[in-house]
């Protein structure tokens, strides 16, 4: 195996490159070529980044065809470059130096910073030492890189080099564990065979709308005793902060939903072992950002089907392939996430891809899930381009579904797209009416969205609800995996329909009450009755959670009230309210071939024993969640408090999720709070650049250089130093003196071993910057074939 490969390789992983035959890569790249430099500092001086000189054009069309090669090449290097320019603080930032063709590899300038948002935050240069001979440390490495085979550990000369093989997803590449020998550990990328998540490049989230949320206080007990709510578990809103926080920016406080954040992780709660389909569970514990408030977890856990007892599945894929969906973020995450997908089938499963942009159409026939390589074809067969036409897309693919439906089995469909739908039927209150009409048939849908900027989260969050299916977001690789093969074809099977909570309040215990989220699940009280009333599916396997934050009933604290009532008698509380209860939850749901409900119902105890791990981690969710949308009844709510008590509440985290949390929320707590982009843009552009100046001190050289040709070269990079301090700048204000700068000078010019010590400066960001544009000078040849050392003090100051 080449190094080449290896180079494409770490490349595919950070942007996500798409599947593009058998001899492409992402962009138009063709397998096995490489990106010798990824320019991440802008503005250069004349010869900064110039690339070797050509090879001599060759007369004839042997030259010819040479030629345009090397300027295919060139151009998907440029396009490959820019991505990675669009990745500010997520990605490889270096590539693997300029050397990616030694054997073995010389990596130089190597900096992965934040590591995809594993590990224990910021790791700069942990690849970076100088000449470290990487290729000689490997181990469990796949014969193939550019076909998707996983790479096993990587490890720093003098490092272990082991760790687990990575799985390949698609025709991303996955990779085991880093290790860098006895230094600072860099986390799981590759925990349990399963890639490390790689967050895409995005655009600022300018022409996206939010659905206005009214975020409710407390409700009395004595006016509402009951609260009803209709059961769902979506998503997609967690991913979407994800993906926000990763680019360097809050979420916007519309799209943050408490109950998606809550629902993305996993409690431990137990199934059922009664053959009922479904199982209460409840927690209690004190609310963390309101002490004297009690917080209580609710959670439904659905039975657990295995693999072999479940029905056939029916599967249609509604994929979208307007213009809009062009990008390593869009159509082609969703083609990688369904790859993985079908080899996760069963062979008497069916699956069937209906297509739409300008008109719909079917792609593929539904055709038996064992035909791997029939599917594989069609969906690599697919291209962007066109408009929108949602509504007539929704049509075909429900009626292939009906065409094919498996009775007691699972089908559905699988609705992928960026949300813009643009031509046919537009109004969410039109696509909403079909979907309902739809449902009636006994398919499913469930809803993918995808991309950044364009995203029509509010109309793919009802249609997937009046569609009785849920609403993920897919903001890379991995998570395109969990929800299509850890998610979807491990529950493949509905265990219960229509389930609704009610939980009723001790009004002996609960002076007032609210739910955290769930403000569009909220249901009349009667509805928990009434059969023809449409809520939420459980599939095998799955648990909603709802947390309740309550005031109790021998708190002074005021609360919304009514006048007592003229014509009523006053409320008496039962002998049950005095047996000291807090509340009881009831779940009522259908079988999946019932028509009338069961009801299940279970009292919760107040309780001094300190908060399980379980509540103590769903807390910390839900207090970020209160921090980002900027919840009015968030309390005592800070970032410090949740992360160290999620810190606390890490359990045994095998595929790395809780860490990943953790690292979110200590990147919000970094963050200024949100702002519109427009009006962040305006602010940016009045606020003043902040200016810095550089005085260079006395150089001393040593060695076969001439001094003068030295300092003509400093003179005329000083610019690029300064950027990099400026850079830095404009986030610290104060940041402010002395480094110093070394490096050698080899026979040829180049520029070898670039050291800078960061002196009273104190900034790693700043003097890595330096190193790295240090790295890229050239000087002129040694007149004797010798070497020079040279020494450059360097004052930094703002004003």
């Amino acid at each position: 195996m080449t190094v080449r490969w290896l180079a494409a390789g770490v490349v595919c992983l950070a942007l996500g490159c798409a599947p593009k035959g058998q001899g492409e890569q992402a962009d138009g790249a063709p397998q096995g070529q490489h990106v010798d430099r990824f320019r991440g500092e802008p503005p250069q001086d004349e010869d900064v980044g110039k690339r070797a000189p050509a090879v001599p054009r060759t007369a004839g069309p042997a030259g010819e065809a040479a030629t345009a090669q090397e300027g295919s090449r060139a151009r998907a290097e440029g396009q490959i470059a820019k991505k990675i320019e669009k990745m500010p603080s997520v990605g490889v930032h270096k590539a693997l130096g300029s050397d990616l063709e030694a054997e073995p590899l010389m990596a130089r300038d190597v900096a992965m910073q934040d590591a995809f948002g594993a590990g224990e935050g910021p790791m700069h240069n942990v690849l970076g030492a100088p000449n470290a001979k990487l290729g000689a440390a490997m181990s469990g490495v796949g014969d193939e890189l550019a076909v998707g085979q996983g790479a096993g550990g990587l490890g720093l000369a003098g490092g272990t080099g082991t760790g687990g093989g990575g799985q390949g997803f698609g025709r991303i590449h996955g990779m085991g564990r880093i290790d860098t020998g006895g230094g600072r550990g860099l986390g799981a990328l590759g925990t349990g065979g399963r890639m490390a998540q790689a967050f895409l490049p995005v655009p600022p989230p300018a022409r996206e709308r939010w659905a206005a949320r009214e975020v409710k206080g407390f409700t009395p007990v004595a006016a509402q005793p009951l609260s009803t709510l209709s059961i769902d578990a979506d998503t997609a809103s967690y991913s979407l902060a994800r993906s926000s926080l990763s680019q360097g920016r809050r979420p916007a406080p519309a799209s943050v939903f408490v109950e998606d954040f809550i629902n993305r992780f996993d409690y431990g709660d137990l199934p059922p072992t009664d053959g009922r389909p479904l199982r209460i569970v409840a927690d209690v514990g004190a609310a963390p950002w309101a002490p004297a408030h009690r917080l209580v977890r609710v959670g439904v856990k659905a039975a657990e089907v295995s693999e072999a007892d479940r029905a056939a599945a029916n599967l249609v894929f509604l994929l979208d392939t307007s213009g809009s969906m062009r990008g390593p973020d869009r159509l082609a995450l969703v083609q990688q996430g369904l790859l993985a997908m079908i080899e996760h089938l069963r062979a008497d499963d069916r699956v069937a891809i209906v297509t739409y942009a300008g008109s719909a159409g079917l792609a593929l026939p539904s055709t038996p899930a064992g035909d791997t390589a029939t599917i594989q074809a069609a969906l690599e067969r697919l291209r962007s381009g066109g408009s929108t036409a949602g509504g007539a897309g929704i049509e075909l693919a429900y009626r292939v579904a009906q065409d094919h439906f498996v009775k007691g089995g699972n089908n559905r469909v699988v609705l992928a797209t960026d949300g813009d739908f643009n031509v046919g039927v537009q109004d969410q209150a039109g696509l909403v009416k079909l979907i309902e009409a739809k449902r009636k048939s006994g398919v499913l849908l469930t809803v993918l969205g995808v991309g950044r900027g364009n995203l029509r989260a509010q109309q793919m969050e009802a249609i997937a609800q009046h569609g009785d299916g849920g609403f993920h977001f897919l903001d890379g690789p991995q998570e395109a995996r969990r929800v299509l093969v850890d998610e979807l074809t491990q529950t493949l099977v509905t265990v219960a329909r229509d389930v609704k909570v009610q939980v009723e309040f001790n009004p002996a215990q609960v002076k007032a009450w609210r739910v955290l989220g769930y403000e569009n699940r909220t249901l009349a009280a009667q509805d928990f009755n009434d059969d023809q009333k449409d809520a939420g599916e459980l599939q095998a396997g799955h648990t909603v959670t709802v947390l309740y934050e309550l005031i109790p009933a021998d708190s002074g604290e005021a609360v919304p009230g009514v006048d007592p009532l003229k014509y009523q008698p006053a409320a008496t509380p039962s002998t049950a309210a005095e047996a000291g209860e807090l509340l009881t939850v009831k779940v009522r749901a259908k079988r999946p071939t019932e028509a009338a409900s069961t009801k299940w119902s279970v009292a919760v105890q107040d309780t001094d024993a300190a908060p399980s791990e379980a509540l103590r981690w769903a807390s910390a969710v839900a207090e970020l969640a209160l921090l980002l949308r900027e919840d009015p009844h968030r309390g005592e709510a800070s970032f410090p408090a949740l992360i160290a008590r999620a810190q606390g509440a890490l359990g045994d985290d095998v595929f790395g999720t809780r860490a990943e949390f953790v690292a979110l929320a200590q990147r919000a707590q970094a963050l200024p709070p949100y702002a519109e982009p427009r009006l962040a843009q305006q602010a940016a552009q009045r606020a003043p650049k902040p200016q810095g100046h550089l005085r260079r001190g006395r150089t001393r050289v040593q060695g076969s250089c001439r001094a003068q040709d030295v300092e003509k070269v400093l003179r005329r990079r000083q610019r690029s130093l300064q950027y990099c301090y400026e850079k830095e700048l404009a986030r610290t204000p104060s940041l402010r003196g002395k480094v110093t700068l070394a490096w050698t000078i080899n026979a040829s010019g180049r520029v070898e071993q670039p050291r800078v010590q960061p002196g009273s400066l104190g900034s790693e960001v700043v003097t890595g910057c330096m190193a790295r544009q240090v790295a890229r000078w050239r000087f002129p040849r040694s007149a004797d074939g010798g070497a020079c050392q040279v020494q450059q003090p360097v004052l930094l100051t703002a004003g």
